[in-house]
């Protein structure tokens, strides 16, 4: 058998016998309100020989505002259904199971290939949600009308829209690296397949009482981290990435590899997660960020009990775990303190909600890394408190005159 037809052999079929079924247009027939498409597709039998079998698939109305004439109903049931099983003779690997090919190729030869933290992520999508759902379908049988319906079926269970997108991104890749392998031919299942309407997430900025109160419950180390992370709008991610050799606390220039540190200053260029330090997801986040008086002051206090390559380490000297770090720690103090809400990520909008206050759209940008206004400006929340001051000041003005 040449190349032709070479993924996954079908047995008990010729090359012939696959060439001379590929080349079917289907059989059109109205039965009561609805057309069907009748044609033959490869399929495995009880004893696991490939073989041709008859099919047929209802394609649509024939009756009815919304009935499709004969030509119609051909042509729709051909793009459908009959290009897909012409193309098996060709892409015979397509009656493995998507949990079989997910198994042998995509998750040991293109998830193997990405970073450490997009391996976990993907994993646990597919194993979570999308093998669960789709894993004993063959590729072939995949189809855009199946992909909705699991899709639908996540956001009404309550996933995000970020995470539905994921998923739907997710399928779509695994069947372009089938397509690559010659397990799967024609328009990929997610090609038309639609996400639910994206609501809109609200992230407000943590209060400085807030802060502080949660602040109460923690040591000098996570006293100093939420500090950095509130007034410099650090990632988690990069402080837990953060090494001494990037942090100069003295009135002199010195040099980070080919990067200047200046006085009083942090260089901020990688990050860490899944226990792997990388470089920061853009260029543009590469950054050197001005360390206030206050932070200086508790630096140099933790700069001395701190002894390791890293600014925030474990208990055996690691790197700091964000996540864990925030399960085990932070959040047991934030519900003590009455701040269940806390995250990480809401200090990022407490630094730029702050900035925008005094800095220029430029600085703040700089100072949390973002290369786009309109990111840095999704960042930033009216302070009630400063409005209400302004608002005092024009109903004096007002009453005065």
């Amino acid at each position: 058998m040449s190349a032709y037809n070479v993924r996954v052999a079908p047995t008990g079929l010729s090359e012939n016998d696959l060439r001379r079924k590929g080349q079917q247009d289907g059989h059109i027939i109205k039965r009561g309100n609805k057309w069907h498409i009748f044609f033959c597709r490869l399929t495995t039998d009880t004893d696991g020989n490939t073989v041709w079998a008859k099919t047929s698939r209802v394609v649509g109305a024939a009756s009815g505002p919304e009935s499709l004439t004969k030509r119609e109903a051909r042509r729709q049931g051909y793009d459908q259904f009959v290009a897909k099983a012409n193309g098996m003779t060709i892409t015979p690997g397509g009656l493995v199971t998507v949990q079989e090919f997910y198994n042998l190729h995509y998750n040991p030869q293109h998830l193997e290939s990405l970073a450490k933290g997009s391996q976990y992520a993907f994993r646990s999508l597919w194993n979570k949600h999308l093998l669960p759902s789709l894993g004993k379908c063959n590729l072939a049988d995949v189809n855009q009308r199946l992909v909705q319906t699991v899709l639908s079926a996540k956001s009404k269970a309550g996933l995000s829209y970020s995470t539905v997108k994921h998923l739907r991104n997710q399928i779509s890749s695994l069947f372009s690296y089938a397509e690559d392998l010659l397990y799967f031919s024609g328009a990929a299942p997610t090609r038309r397949a639609r996400l639910p309407a994206k609501k809109q997430e609200t992230r407000m900025p943590m209060s400085a009482l807030q802060i502080d109160q949660v602040k109460c419950y923690l040591g000098q180390r996570d006293r100093l981290l939420l500090d950095m992370l509130a007034v410099l709008g650090l990632r988690i991610g990069e402080i837990c990435g953060l090494k001494w050799a990037c942090v100069n606390l003295t009135e002199h220039p010195h040099v980070n590899g080919r990067r200047a540190v200046q006085p009083y200053s942090i260089l901020v260029q990688e990050q860490r997660t899944r226990a792997e330090t990388k470089g920061l997801k853009t260029a543009g986040s590469v950054r050197v960020v001005p360390v206030t008086s206050g932070l200086w002051v508790d630096l140099m206090e933790w700069s001395e009990k701190s002894k390791t390559e890293y600014v925030f380490t474990g208990k055996l000297g690691e790197a700091l775990n964000g996540s864990n770090h925030l399960r085990r720690v932070i959040k047991p103090a934030a519900i003590k303190a009455g701040v269940p809400e806390f995250t990480f990520h809401a200090l990022r909008h407490t630094a730029r909600t702050s900035a925008d206050q005094v800095m220029t759209i430029a600085e703040a940008m700089q100072l949390l890394g973002h290369t786009s206004a309109q990111t840095s400006a999704d960042y930033t929340h009216p302070d009630i408190d400063r409005m209400r001051q302004q608002l005092e000041r024009m109903d004096v003005r007002g009453r005065t005159q």
